[in-house]
């Protein structure tokens, strides 16, 4: 069950909820990559996914505001 590819997609999909809450918190940037995004973190032996400051805009925004704990609730 840890390596189940449905796991896998329902974490990859909280995980894609947190990052787009927490880019709806922050200002327009114009920068190349949104301040947070989603990536899987898989192992062999078990699914994870985890959401990161992916720009120099995101990562103030987290020390500011810390957005990414403010948008963990949209991983439910």
């Amino acid at each position: 069950i840890l390596t189940s590819s449905a796991v896998r997609a329902d974490l990859m999909s909280r995980a894609e909820r947190i990052a787009a809450r927490a880019n709806g918190m922050v200002s327009a940037d114009e920068m190349r990559n949104d301040a947070f995004m989603a990536s899987d973190a898989s192992s062999t032996s078990r699914s994870r996914a985890h959401v990161y400051t992916a720009s120099p805009h995101g990562i103030n925004a987290q020390n500011k505001n810390n957005v990414l704990l403010k948008s963990l609730d949209a991983g439910r």
